[in-house]
């Protein structure tokens, strides 16, 4: 004798589509000469290994993509936008896309405007530095650095005497990282 008879329906096990995390931007601030790295974290319910599509926009326009692949459920991925693809103020984003090679999550992004840093004045000296009457002529000399790589630096000079503010100058530093201005 047999036992009795059952009827069974199938049942269709879904792919669940995989996320990606919000991507982390370093640095912050991010100026023009240094690179800006993306990190966001891979999770697929369904325990799939998968990847990442790291796709970078400077000002809506895609200037370059990587996907990292075989990345564990929990784990993250990287990508970096070298420097010398942006200027500031230019507005950076990264978009990234979960693939669990099945289907794709849905994209996340996250964007930086890229800052311009401060110019820097070093090796200042005024001159002459001795004997100084109140009919000299002063002259003073010194270098400016910009790490943005800028070819013009707005420059303002400050005299005083004796704590009051005596004359300002300002100039237009081109192409040259060493100044002279005079007060006479």
């Amino acid at each position: 004798e047999y036992g009795k008879v059952q009827n069974t329906t199938n049942v269709t096990i879904l792919n669940t589509v995989p996320v990606a995390t919000t991507p982390s931007i370093t640095p912050s601030p991010a100026f023009t000469n240094t690179s800006v790295t993306a990190i966001s974290t891979y999770t697929d319910d369904d325990g799939t290994t998968g990847s990442l599509w790291f796709h970078w926009f400077v000002n809506a326009v895609l200037t370059f993509w990587e996907k990292v692949t075989v990345i564990p459920s929990g784990s993250g991925g990287s990508s970096t936008l070298s420097k010398g693809n942006y200027s500031a103020p230019d507005n950076v984003t990264v978009q990234v896309t979960p693939n669990d090679g099945t289907g794709n999550g849905t994209k996340v992004n996250n964007s930086i405007i890229i800052t311009n840093s401060s110019s820097v004045i070093y090796s200042a000296f005024i001159k002459p530095n001795a004997s100084v009457y109140t009919d000299t002529a002063l002259n003073v000399s010194f270098n400016v650095s910009d790490i943005d790589y800028h070819n013009r630096v707005n420059v303002f000079v400050k005299w005083f005497t004796n704590s009051v503010l005596n004359a300002s100058y300002g100039c237009v530093v081109s192409n040259t990282p060493f100044v002279n201005i005079t007060k006479n």
